[in-house]
């Protein structure tokens, strides 16, 4: 109920407010056990102030920890986030990534693959972070980018710590945040537990009918611009009395850093001032996420290519076009359009300034065009895939997923009135056959 009057914007001072919350906590921390987080260092915790000004006593924070414990649901943080809101934002910040990080470190120590050959585990004898995994609820108020870093660097190393797993999901779905989110849709496609890819898909189903989209449209809607303007750059501050750099994102798909003439650099300029280290902290930071970001968005494309998905035009010219990341992406892939009755119109590349070309460099106009999808052999003829295929290998390295190159068989006329395919039926199988039937 809580949770419901913080969305609609009630009033919530009677029910939360400091004395209140205050004395909560001094009669319900004389109950209090904290065996099964003797694990944490709680000389490390933050210290929180409410918004008023005045210090939150020391009880009240590990009160609230108590209460995430005996919940133990990572995913149910609408109390948490209530209590939260009633303190400074940087500093609940502050402790949500406390909790967080205490909780993911442990459990990382708790995973198998870590574990020494000689297993000495430092905390060995102390409680499990599994036991504890309610306090993850705390972490709601985490930064996301930091959040959805680290729980996808857990789920690749310790994808078979399903329960793990699954809290740190749920907790990430209760974010809500656009970098938390993505994390939660690879999870419901590419993780290879079918338990936590069915977790994962519920919750993504759920917080798309929360939006009301479609989970087509979440995905779409919640790709992070890692704090990058719409021209897919952002500003370097170096100091008072200098020109600013500026990191951006080029057409190789590479964060690099411009100098006060625009010019590229190969490293971060060696200016000693305030500005200048936050500013290579900053362009450290944002270069690792928007590498991530990449890398997950060049997967979900690929799998959209794969499943024959199209986008409506103007839905794929906002939520593509318009993104500082994904225009980046588009631009170096090859489009199709297709008209009303879903027939396919033509292929063309994507220009970030506007506009389109084919692969004979020529300007293509896309009137008429309703719907566009990813183009690839199967769907275009072998002339112009092939015309395709020689504008791309001059031009891009690497692209970011395959769409050209393989070989596609192409059914001749006559079978298209079979209803069976009949010219391995003289062939002679293993009985193991069926098992390596995606491989044939």
């Amino acid at each position: 109920m809580l949770g419901a009057l913080r969305r609609l914007g009630g009033n919530l001072e009677p029910y939360v407010g400091e004395a209140v919350l205050n004395r909560a906590a001094s009669d319900g921390i004389r109950k209090a056990d904290f065996g099964l987080l003797a694990w944490m260092d709680f000389k490390a915790m933050p210290r929180l102030t409410w918004a008023s000004g005045t210090g939150v006593p020391h009880d009240t924070q590990m009160f609230w920890l108590h209460q995430a414990l005996r919940l133990k649901a990572p995913g149910e943080t609408d109390l948490f986030a209530v209590y939260l809101d009633q303190c400074k934002p940087s500093l609940a910040q502050d402790f949500s990534d406390w909790v967080f990080t205490s909780w993911v470190d442990r459990a990382e120590i708790d995973a198998p693959m870590r574990a020494t050959w000689d297993n000495k585990d430092p905390w060995q004898g102390l409680p499990k972070s599994i036991e504890s995994k309610g306090i993850l609820a705390l972490g709601v108020a985490a930064d996301g980018r930091l959040a959805a870093r680290r729980v996808r660097a857990f789920l690749k190393k310790n994808g078979q710590q399903s329960q793990h797993c699954a809290a740190l999901i749920e907790l990430l779905a209760a974010k809500g945040d656009a970098a938390s989110v993505q994390v939660v849709l690879a999870a419901a496609t590419r993780i290879k537990q079918k338990s936590l890819q069915k977790l994962a898909g519920d919750l993504v189903t759920a917080l798309a009918e929360e939006r009301g989209w479609t989970t087509e449209e979440l995905a779409d809607r919640t790709v992070p611009d890692c704090g990058l303007d719409e021209d897919g750059s952002a500003d370097l501050p170096l100091g008072e009395g200098r020109s600013e750099a500026r990191m951006v994102l080029n057409d190789a798909l590479e964060l690099v850093v411009l100098n006060g003439a625009g010019q590229p650099v190969k490293s971060f300029p060696a200016i000693d001032t305030t500005e200048a280290t936050e500013s290579k902290t900053l362009w450290t930071a944002t270069k690792r996420e928007v590498a991530a970001t990449i890398e997950m968005q060049a997967g979900r494309l690929y799998d959209a290519m794969i499943a024959g998905r199209s986008w409506a035009f103007d839905d794929w010219q906002r939520d593509t076009l318009g993104h500082p990341i994904m225009v980046a992406l588009a631009c170096q892939l090859v489009w199709q359009s297709q008209s009303e009755d879903d027939q396919p119109l033509v292929t063309f590349r994507p220009l970030a300034g506007g506009g389109a070309i084919g692969p004979l460099g020529d300007r293509i106009v896309l009137e008429g065009t309703l719907r566009v999808r990813l183009a690839h052999g199967a769907l275009m003829t072998d002339a112009d895939t092939a015309a395709w295929e020689a504008f791309v290998k001059p031009r891009w390295t690497k692209s970011p997923i395959t769409q050209f190159g393989r070989p596609v068989r192409r059914l001749h006329p006559d079978m298209a009135t079979q209803t069976q395919i009949g010219e391995h039926s003289a062939g002679r199988f293993s009985a193991f056959w069926p098992q390596g039937c995606s491989h044939w």
